[in-house]
């Protein structure tokens, strides 16, 4: 359930497989707003919230497009996850004796972190990430350093709120666990729909996100760095007819799970798919098998505090600590990032902004190696890996070498 991955019910070309996509299209637009691929969708409706007939119908305004702040305003009967399952039980309706491909892209939980379970969770039962005070420093990436003071000044958008004390945080913290409550109840709803039509023991269930959220983690909000907390999603898969869980460890690449699915879906994929089958990796039982390296990557400018950049004269937060040209290189270094199946993690810069993280002794990402003699031969090696993958994924950033790599 994420908006950014390439479209499984288009990619369907063989059996009499029904589909549908519901839910926020997001960056799966093409240049005419369809949804790509070479299949056919049956039911293709790209919002994640009511339309306005439906809410006028239930005596409410309707919310603008654009309009973030304002869908959170709307009541729980009137909410995006509660009309997603509404649709996706009117298409499961229709389903019959046909295999079927559903799609529900859940703009939840999102900022704003507003919504109409506000008050569900108590704040004071909010425990602060490990992570907590553990606020960029020099040695870490400019960009981070620069955002995280951004929260400091302005902090959490609808309605606005300052985020400086533990319970400042908290407050939102518990905003954004009732968002996730939210799209629990309906994402539940959805499966006792399979249930009650008979189909939940014959479907292949699987439940995602497009990014995470540092959500306190380092005292910042939302997305768009390289730390665990953005970078990591969940991804729970349930088999047809399995009936015990388990728990792979090893790290894998969600550029992987469209090419899992229509693997055991029976399908074949578009040629120009990238990603390979983890269902090696499903059916192995002997725990040992990983699915090698992750890699991921960074691109472009996309930071809350750029508008700040921007000003003229440099607000004083930015200007105590660098340069207007200095913060626009950082905001879009194209960071290359690996993380190994023994729990290493290098971010290469670029700019020279490397970081290393042993992610099994230090989870959180307090403590930058990068620098270190001792982990010169790490870096090195990682480094090489990471420009092995970007000679295979033809990717042209330009990456310098390291320190004393000799290259």
């Amino acid at each position: 359930m994420r908006d950014d991955v390439p479209c499984l019910p288009a990619m369907i070309s063989q059996g009499d497989y029904a589909t549908a996509y519901l839910g926020r299209i997001g960056h799966l637009k093409n240049g005419q707003g369809a949804v790509p691929g070479p299949g056919d969708v049956d039911v293709y409706e790209p919002f994640s919230w009511p339309p306005s007939e439906y809410v006028r119908r239930h005596g409410a305004t309707p919310v603008s497009a654009g309009g973030k702040l304002n869908r959170m305003l709307l009541p729980e009967e009137l909410s995006g996850p509660k009309y997603l399952a509404e649709r996706a039980e009117r298409f499961l309706d229709t389903v019959q004796r046909r295999p079927f491909a559903l799609f529900c892209s859940f703009y939840e939980p999102h900022d704003p972190y507003f919504g109409p379970l506000n008050h569900l969770h108590d704040p004071a039962d909010v425990i602060l990430p490990d992570n907590f005070d553990a606020v960029p420093q020099p040695n870490q990436p400019l960009k981070a350093q620069l955002e995280q003071r951004w929260f400091y000044q302005y902090g959490a958008t609808g309605p606005p709120q300052p985020l400086r004390t533990e319970h400042d945080w908290r407050v939102v913290i518990a905003r954004y666990w009732g968002l996730c409550t939210l799209v629990d109840r309906y994402v539940g709803r959805i499966l006792q729909a399979l249930r009650e039509r008979g189909l939940y023991d014959n479907t292949l269930i699987v439940f995602t996100s497009d990014h995470g959220s540092l959500m306190g983690s380092h005292r910042m909000l939302i997305k768009n760095m390289a730390f665990e907390e953005s970078a990591r999603v969940p991804l729970l898969v349930r088999l047809p007819g399995q009936t015990k869980g388990r728990k792979i460890t090893t790290p894998v690449s969600q550029i992987d799970l469209v090419p899992t699915l229509l693997d055991l879906m029976g399908q074949v994929g578009p040629a120009h798919l990238q990603g390979k089958s983890l269902r090696p990796l499903i059916e192995d039982t002997s725990e040992t098998a990983t699915a090698g390296d992750v890699f991921f990557e960074w691109h472009g400018i996309n930071a809350l505090v750029h508008s700040d950049v921007m000003r003229d004269p440099l607000p004083e937060y930015i200007a105590e600590i660098t340069t207007r040209e200095r913060a626009l290189a950082a905001l879009a270094d194209p960071v290359r990032s690996i993380v190994t199946p023994d729990g290493w993690k290098m971010n290469y810069s670029p700019l020279g902004e490397h970081e290393l993280y042993d992610l099994n002794q230090d989870p959180g990402e307090t403590k930058n190696l990068a620098g270190e003699q001792q982990h010169r031969g790490r870096m090195n090696e990682l480094g090489l890996r990471i420009k092995r993958w970007q000679k295979q994924t033809e990717d042209t950033v330009q990456l310098a070498d390291l320190p004393g790599s000799g290259r």
